[in-house]
Order: structure tokens, then C-alpha cells, then sequence
């Protein structure tokens, strides 16, 4: 007879043969709106604020990677001739 090790499960993990109970698809609903309920979203300041990083660091990015791209491109004509 083979023994098998056994999964040790951390706490507050889930068993990944666990097999989730079926529900109907009225408690399903019920399930995801509560769920919904408990989701917090950003506010529209929140929001915007973050666009105005991304921008940011976009325009900061773009400018850094076509600086490396302008050295790389002497150092090839150097090279290269």
C-alpha cells in the first residue's frame, strides 16, 4: 500500500481540491451583489489625480527611454561608422 503525503494547508488559505458547494442562481445574484456592496471604489479625485501620475510618469519615461535610445544609436554609429 503507497502512502501519499499529506497537503499541510497555511491558514487562511484555501484547499485547491476544495470543490465549492452549487448554489442556485438566485443565491449566486445574492452572492455577487453582496459581495458589490463591500467593494470600494475610487472617488472621482481618486481617479483623477491617478491619471495625472500615470501621464506623469509616461512623459517622464518616454523621455528618459529616447535619451538611452539617442546614446545607443551614437554608440552604434561610432562603431559602425
Amino acid at each position: 500500500m503507497k502512502k501519499t503525503p499529506q497537503t499541510v494547508i497555511a491558514p487562511g488559505e484555501r484547499d485547491p481540491d476544495a470543490v465549492a458547494p452549487r448554489v442556485s442562481v438566485a443565491q449566486y445574484v445574492r452572492n455577487i451583489k453582496m459581495e458589490l456592496s463591500r467593494v470600494v471604489f475610487p472617488t472621482r479625485k481618486e481617479t483623477t489625480v491617478t491619471t495625472i501620475m500615470v501621464f506623469i510618469m509616461v512623459v517622464i519615461m518616454s523621455a528618459f527611454f529616447f535619451m538611452v535610445d539617442q546614446v545607443l544609436s551614437w554608440g552604434v554609429r561610432l562603431i559602425l561608422g
